[in-house]
């Protein structure tokens, strides 16, 4: 967790393996301001670039929860670092990030379901 950053740096290895894989990111951030704290980039190793799933937003009392989920097809087996920037500057930015083996290469992900609602039955 990093507080009043703009990016975050979490280190993590990816095992060499013949088996196919892919790296997650979930970024969670909170802020108090209006400002964009969605990621604009995740990055592994330097410069292997990961593809957004999808992000979500919602304000509670005064700050606003935001969390966005991020994948890398294929990243270089190695320990390095996941680097996740944003543009505006978050209260706080908490990363997690994990590895996945034996994934499919062309469609690693389905798409996102998104769901509403109040109460304690949100059905998917």
């Amino acid at each position: 967790m990093d507080t009043s950053a703009t990016s975050v740096t979490e280190a993590h290895t990816v095992a060499a393996t013949t088996r196919n894989t892919c790296l997650i990111a979930i970024v969670h951030s909170k802020d108090g301001t209006s400002a964009n704290t969605l990621p604009s980039s995740v990055v592994w190793s330097g410069d292997e670039a990961f593809t957004k799933l999808n992000d979500q937003a919602q304000t509670i009392g005064a700050y606003t929860i935001r969390v966005s989920v991020w994948y890398r097809v294929a990243p270089t087996a190695e320990t390095s670092n996941v680097v996740v920037t944003v543009p505006g500057t978050a209260d706080e930015i908490n990363v997690g990030v994990i590895s996945c083996y034996n994934v499919d290469q062309t469609t690693p992900m389905d798409d996102a379901e998104e769901r509403t609602g109040t109460g304690t039955d949100v059905a998917a």
